[in-house]
């Protein structure tokens, strides 16, 4: 792909991600979005080198260098510091995704980045446990308890430790900045995630979030589906000629948002290993 189409991909991952709801409903701690609307995104240029950093694999580095981008080059805001991480006693104690200077009012804000995309597990107890990462390995409710009780505090722990930079100033706010999107079976419809309350944290699924479906392989008619790139998994773009290994996203025709096509037998293997997360809360 050129770089003007490549500057056009990235224009629409940024105007999505401005767009998209957050995983979790509106809290002081959940930053939202549309305080970049005033940013015209058709007129960015992106430079070649901006455009090599936006060029991984890796979903999560895309996220947080098009993020950056958005920052860089809206008037608002002065960046301070970009994936800084804290050492204490030559140990790392977290990393500061971004740490943001408004402009307008002279606070300086801690934004913590994250992008997912969780699946349910129906009839699971309690619900707001039911969401678990396609590889099983990464909980939607273990996930925000971790930067509610710690990544969103690193500036507090790492003052009340001695070890915060003395070049940075403490922030005055801090927020999540979480979009994503929740995928159901194909079978359930539309689901209402009010009152789903993440226990540990003050936050509750938003009941605006993105949702797509998910399907065990033979479910579907797959001569239909279109392999995404990781970079695609946002809009549903970014397609690539080679089968993927399952779990992966897809495009589908009948399907506005990528759909996510797991092997056989998935739905067993997710239930015991939400029992063994559940056991250990």
């Amino acid at each position: 792909m050129n770089e003007h189409l490549l500057s056009q991909s990235i224009s629409m991952d940024m105007e999505w991600l401005i767009n998209t709801p957050p995983l979790l409903a509106p809290h002081p701690l959940v930053w939202q979005p549309n305080a970049l609307n005033s940013l015209n995104i058709q007129e960015i240029n992106l430079t070649p080198i901006e455009i090599k950093r936006c060029q991984t694999r890796k979903l999560g580095h895309y996220f947080e260098t098009i993020a950056g981008l958005l920052f860089e080059r809206h008037p608002r805001y002065e960046i301070l510091a970009k994936n800084r991480p804290i050492h204490r006693n030559q140990v790392t104690v977290g990393e500061i995704d971004l740490l943001l200077k408004d402009l307008h009012s002279d606070q300086i804000l801690h934004l913590e980045l994250a992008v997912k995309f969780y699946l349910q597990v129906p009839g699971f107890n309690p619900a707001h446990i039911a969401w678990i990462g396609a590889g099983q390995r990464d909980f939607f409710h273990q996930k925000v308890n971790r930067l509610f009780s710690h990544q969103l505090r690193l500036s507090d722990i790492a003052y009340d430790s001695r070890c915060w930079p003395s070049d940075l100033p403490l922030p005055d706010h801090k927020a999540l900045w979480m979009p994503g999107r929740l995928y159901l079976p194909h079978t359930a419809g539309s689901v209402s995630f009010d009152q789903q309350t993440m226990s540990g944290t003050p936050w509750q699924i938003n009941p605006e979030v993105q949702q797509s479906v998910w399907f065990e392989t033979g479910q579907l008619e797959e001569s239909s589906l279109k392999p995404l790139a990781k970079t695609g998994w946002l809009r549903g773009m970014t397609f690539i000629e080679q089968n993927r290994q399952l779990p992966a996203q897809f495009c589908h025709p009948d399907h506005p948002a990528p759909v996510y096509v797991l092997p056989l037998n998935w739905q067993t293997d997710a239930q015991n290993a939400l029992n063994d997360y559940k056991a250990t809360l």
